[in-house]
């Protein structure tokens, strides 16, 4: 048989169980019920599924305005935001090859929760800076970061359930995560549309306090609001390792529950 049609046949297959993890539920409905009852009785995966909440909802509510924050920063010129995709996405792809080649990171709980402060890192020095080289320098090191999280995210649950149950489990997650996506890109443009950007104009308090970093033309606001939400999310990620059902998950918890 040709090389090319041998793997297809060297994929295991799990064995369905019929008993015990809720096979005899039928429908979509009743098989993400299943998954939803499974998270609920694993204290580690609802702290992830905790933190995915609230970190998506911050990066919903960072991109939906990071586009217009970096135009309006720039005199309205796309190659500057052209740019910036460019660098994001050749730092992706570093830190992708980085992975692959040095197995990195070795604790999957680092690449979660550093990740994702070192990636919020990268959008606060985005906000603040006003210089073209303090740009790039933020995107590649946002775009190195990107794939950390999420890789060391779908390992930790890939090795926490069982083969059999994860097309289950893992719609459930994704259905509930996926529920702060949304709502962050719906607040985003009110908040700054209604408070950030009309605040960093006039005499208010918020324009005192961050005036002096930001300034207060057009697109102040905007960064204001991303560097306010990207400190709360690696602050979020920092403070994750406060709590030992996070910190200690993988030598903790069993390899599938």
């Amino acid at each position: 048989m040709p090389l090319l049609c041998r793997p297809y046949s060297q994929i295991p297959q799990p064995l369905k169980q019929t008993r015990g993890e809720g096979d005899l539920e039928t429908g979509r409905l009743g098989e993400i019920g299943f998954g939803i009852r499974y998270l609920l009785k694993h204290r580690s995966l609802l702290a992830i599924l905790g933190f995915l909440l609230v970190t998506s909802f911050i990066d919903s509510f960072n991109f939906a305005i990071l586009p217009a924050m970096v135009l309006a920063r720039s005199n309205n010129d796309p190659t500057v935001w052209g740019r910036l995709l460019t660098i994001f996405g050749i730092g992706g792809v570093l830190g992708a090859a980085t992975m692959s080649i040095w197995n990195l990171p070795k604790r999957r709980t680092n690449g979660l929760l550093l990740g994702n402060a070192v990636w919020k890192g990268g959008l606060i020095l985005l906000s603040v800076t006003q210089s073209m080289v303090g740009k790039l320098i933020a995107a590649v090191v946002s775009g190195f970061c990107s794939p950390f999280p999420n890789s060391s995210n779908q390992g930790i649950w890939m090795s926490q359930v069982k083969p059999e149950i994860q097309g289950r489990v893992f719609a459930a997650r994704d259905l509930i995560a996926g529920m702060a996506t949304p709502l962050g890109a719906a607040i985003a443009g009110v908040l700054v549309d209604n408070y950030f950007e009309p605040a960093m104009q006039t005499n208010s308090i918020l324009a005192q306090l961050f005036g002096g970093i930001f300034g207060s033309e057009s697109g102040a606001g905007m960064a204001v609001a991303i560097a306010l939400f990207s400190s709360c999310g690696m602050a979020i990620a920092l403070l994750g390792y406060a709590f030992p059902v996070l910190r200690n998950l993988e030598p903790t918890v069993s390899d599938r529950p």
